[in-house]
Order: structure tokens, then sequence, then C-alpha cells
């Protein structure tokens, strides 16, 4: 129990040393405001392109992907490890690389299932979406394997940009991309062949899917298979920044940049 109370406490510290310098006015803008209005903005969108019958549709399929906005979070508290001359503590420090690394993804799957569902609450009564037919424990389970499929993706960006890019450049970029490929705002059906292949291995295009059966009142055994895989690709991705992390620090050590990116 002393080891849990610890990690949770260090997931707490990391979390807040990430948006505390931002002010409550910003966090409040980027996790509350903008989440609302970007539903806000699709959800407009497929009713004015496919009527009332499409408002479930993209309404599901974007509160799905905003689960995953909570990979910037983690994303940006491992870069912040390079431009803070931080480092080379969190890889000499006891534990593992893995282990060191693992209690920056709690919080922000938290962060990322909670602002999915705030908008998902407030603008289901203003377009007069029933949500009283939603299996609700599998629409909760969709959004979370959603949160997480997005937070080990940020998890594996942010160990690329330590040294590689620019950390919002490409994440504003990826996420777009992940707006149409993940089905959120196009049928996966109408996409080109490479781009349904693609859908299958990038993270929450299982759970827009299962999030869209829920809200339709499919319960939880029959999404259970979407989760799986959904929970399959965050195994994918954490293993491939573990992976990525020690390719990087390897190359770090050699050219003497630890601390410096």
């Amino acid at each position: 129990m002393d080891a849990l109370r610890r990690y949770v406490q260090s997931a707490l510290i990391i979390y807040r040393a990430q948006v505390a310098w931002v002010g409550v006015h910003v966090f409040v803008a980027v996790r509350v405001v903008a989440p609302v209005f970007q539903l806000l903005l699709f959800t407009l969108l497929g009713l004015s392109v496919g009527g009332e019958r499409a408002l479930e549709f993209f309404l599901a399929g974007n509160a799905a992907v905003l689960t995953g906005f909570g990979g910037l979070a983690v994303a940006s508290t491992l870069t912040q490890e390079g431009v803070q001359d931080t480092l080379p503590y969190l890889l000499g420090a006891p534990g593992g690389g893995l282990g060191r690394l693992a209690h920056r993804l709690p919080v922000p799957i938290l962060d990322g299932l909670v602002g999915a569902a705030l908008p998902l609450v407030v603008l289901a009564p203003l377009f007069h979406v029933d949500l009283s037919r939603a299996d609700l424990p599998a629409l909760a389970s969709s959004l979370l394997a959603g949160a997480c499929a997005g937070s080990c993706l940020g998890f594996l960006i942010g160990l690329l940009a330590l040294v590689r890019f620019d950390l919002y450049v490409v994440w504003n970029s990826i996420y777009v991309v992940l707006l149409v490929v993940t089905g959120a705002s196009v049928p996966l059906a109408a996409l080109p062949g490479w781009a349904q292949a693609i859908s299958g291995v990038v993270p929450m295009a299982h759970s827009v899917l299962a999030a869209r059966s829920a809200l339709a009142g499919t319960p939880l055994a029959g999404v259970w298979r979407l989760l799986a895989w959904e929970l399959a690709v965050c195994v994918g991705y954490v293993a491939l920044g573990w992976l990525v992390l020690g390719r990087e620090e390897a190359v770090l050590r050699r050219r003497g940049r630890l601390g410096l990116v």
C-alpha cells in the first residue's frame, strides 16, 4: 500500500508541475472550453451534412478522440525533462527506465477521460441526443480505453520529441490525422484502403467504434473485443516507446548530450 501511495503521489506531482505554471484560466480554456467547442464544431458539421441521423455518429466519434488529448500531457512531461536539464537525473534514478516513466500515465488518462465526458454530457442535451438507451458501463469503458491509447501514443511521441522534433507541431499534426483515420469524423468505409489499414493500428480507432455501439445500447459484452484490440494497441505503443527510450539514451550518452535537446 505504501508503494501504491507513493506512486499516486508521484503521478499527481508530475501532472501538477506540468499544468500549474500555465494558470487556472489557461487550463480551463484548454481542457474544458476547447474540447466543448471542438465537439460542438464537428457535431454541427454532422448536423448540416447528414441531419439528425448523423448526430450520434459525430458526437460519439469525436468524444472518443478527445480522450486522447491527455496524451499531450504525457508527451509534455517527457520533453520538459530535456528542456529543464533534468534528463540525466531521470535516466540515472533507480527503479528501471519503464518504472521511472510509467507514473506519468495515470493522471493524464483520467484527464483525457474527463475531457471527453464533459463535452459529451454538455452537448448531448443541447442537441436532444437520447443518452437513456446508452449502455453506460460500455460507454465509460470505451472512453477509458481511448484515453489509455492516447496517453500511450503521447508516451511514444514524448520520447521521440526529446531529441528528434518539436513536440507541439508534430502532436497537432497527428491529432488532425487521427480525426480522420480513427473514423471519428469520416466513416471508415469511405476511406481508401490504405487508410483503413492504418486505422487498425492507430490509437482510439477501436474505442471510437465501441463508443458508438455503446451509445446505441450495445452492452459491454458486445464491445469487449474492440476494447481488447485498443488495449493491445496501448501495449504496442508502450513497447515501442520502451525501445525508443533505450536507443535514444544510448545516442544521447554517446554524443554527450544528456540533459540537452
